[in-house]
């Protein structure tokens, strides 16, 4: 893809979902926690040049955990392709736009909440989800 003409625009974002559960019966350890996050992505075409990616981040809680946390981030985006391979590439810039708003919801639930917030490391989205699909 040739990046000089071609164009993304990001044009919104909005949470789809949020929901936040605090685990009464966690009792911390000096072993810390075993955080076992887990993050999809969906995408969906709107119209010929618009598209919006999904981000779902979620933590399952159990009794070596504080909490349960699910959010749903949908990113709206438009982008001029000629091929599908210009198309995916979008897809995986989009969603590498869209994670740290995602990361910046998390922390800030959780912050909110009167326990140590949880901080989603920086990773790279692109890589992430083509190491998925292999």
């Amino acid at each position: 893809m040739n990046i000089e003409h071609k164009v993304l625009n990001f044009i919104n974002y909005r949470v789809k979902k949020l929901e936040f559960v605090l685990n009464e019966n966690y009792k911390p350890s000096k072993q810390g926690v075993d955080i076992q996050p887990k993050l999809e992505k969906s995408v969906r075409d709107i119209a010929p040049e618009q598209f919006e990616i999904v981000l779902s981040f979620s933590i399952e809680s159990n009794d070596s955990f504080p909490f349960s946390i699910f959010v749903e981030l949908a990113g709206l985006f438009s982008a001029k392709t000629s091929t599908i391979e210009d198309k995916s590439i979008a897809y995986k810039k989009a969603a590498a736009i869209l994670f740290p708003y995602l990361r910046s919801i998390v922390s800030a639930i959780t912050v909110q909440t009167g326990i140590p917030p949880l901080i989603i490391p920086v990773v790279n989205i692109e890589k992430l989800f083509e190491e998925e699909k292999s």
